[in-house]
């Protein structure tokens, strides 16, 4: 008979395997994530086996939010980690500086049609 992984040692694994250490990391931020899925996901859940669910379901979400955690922990205590962009979504962090840095004012110049207009208004 197979051994029963639950759906929280399955988070602490693809923790794990994505680089997060020491334990007390993944205890940290299995920690935040319990909490910021308090309301939709119940300790049953977290207790249960992951296999009885279908695949593709439960793992992703759990993931997404145990990602954003990660992230989280990693940024507050050691922000260059070899292992950040694991957990990162390096393209939507690309478009974030991106438009932060189109939204940044531009210098004030006139185009010399702008200067006219004004000389003349």
């Amino acid at each position: 008979m197979a051994k029963t992984v639950t759906m929280e040692n399955k988070m602490r694994e693809l923790l794990a395997k994505n680089g997060l250490g020491p334990e007390q990391a993944v205890d940290d931020v299995m920690t935040a994530t319990k909490a910021r899925l308090a309301k939709d996901v119940s300790d049953r859940v977290w207790k249960g086996d992951c296999s009885a669910y279908p695949k593709g379901t439960m793992i992703p979400v759990l993931w997404l939010a145990a990602r954003h955690e990660a992230l989280a922990w990693i940024d507050a205590n050691c922000p260059a980690a070899w292992y950040r962009p694991m957990f990162a979504d390096v393209k939507a962090e690309e478009r974030k500086a991106k438009k932060q840095e189109q939204a940044k004012p531009a210098a004030k110049t006139k185009t010399p049609a702008k200067k006219a207009a004004a000389k003349g208004a």
